[in-house]
């Protein structure tokens, strides 16, 4: 198994930095997180989809999390989808969809989704990620982007201010897994030279880049 996946925080406690997100999700989670459209923004590598499986679980059981890639979605898809939502979950009562890269949708995709949000059933939860910029616009139709957005609560992730804790963490797995011969300058630097994508940082641990 890579070291990423070994790693992925698999509770809340595990999860680095994203302060002000997980601040806003908590806000939400008080009135609860059924019915909700989130949509996570941040960096590739930064936690997008570790923090939308962690929603997911808390909602739903795992035969009830659908997880895709957004740019082969089509309509159909969604509509299948679509029919197992009728009903409450088994285990928990929640389902949810987590689409990955959404600024990848088809435009056909976006047109249906404005309509499956507006009569989401409360048991339902959708959760978006994307890497691109919500500054730079996602979508072909702007004016379909701004009602997309106005259906949902944007978590946006850190993008800056993650090299110190992701360089403390990575050290400690590169140590535990007896890949550390580096000082901390070099994990910190490393950390920059990834851009603060935290995959990649382990990818180039497991490849002997902090080896002496």
């Amino acid at each position: 198994m890579e070291l990423y996946e070994q790693y992925r925080p698999r509770t809340w406690a595990e999860v680095i930095g994203h302060e002000k997100a997980l601040a806003v999700l908590e806000r939400l989670r008080k009135r609860g997180l059924g019915g909700r459209k989130l949509f996570i923004f941040g960096n590739p590598g930064t936690g997008k989809t570790t923090i939308a499986r962690l929603i997911a679980e808390e909602l739903a059981s795992h035969w009830c999390i659908d997880e895709v890639d957004a740019k082969p979605l089509d309509v159909d898809d969604v509509v299948k989808m679509e029919r197992g939502w009728q009903y409450y979950g088994i285990g928990k009562p929640g389902r949810v969809l987590i689409a990955n890269e959404a600024h990848g949708f088809r435009p056909s995709v976006v047109t249906h989704l404005l309509v499956v949000m507006e009569r989401l059933p409360k048991h339902v939860t959708m959760i978006y990620t994307t890497s691109h910029d919500l500054a730079k616009g996602m979508f072909e139709n702007k004016s379909e982007e701004a009602m997309f957005l106005s259906r949902c609560n944007i978590l946006n992730l850190d993008r800056k201010g993650l090299a110190q804790k992701f360089a403390q963490r990575a050290t400690e797995i590169a140590v535990k897994e007896n890949m550390n011969g580096r000082p901390e300058s070099a994990y910190l630097q490393l950390a920059r030279d990834s851009g603060n994508n935290l995959r990649a940082m382990l990818d180039r641990i497991e490849e002997g880049a902090m080896l002496p």
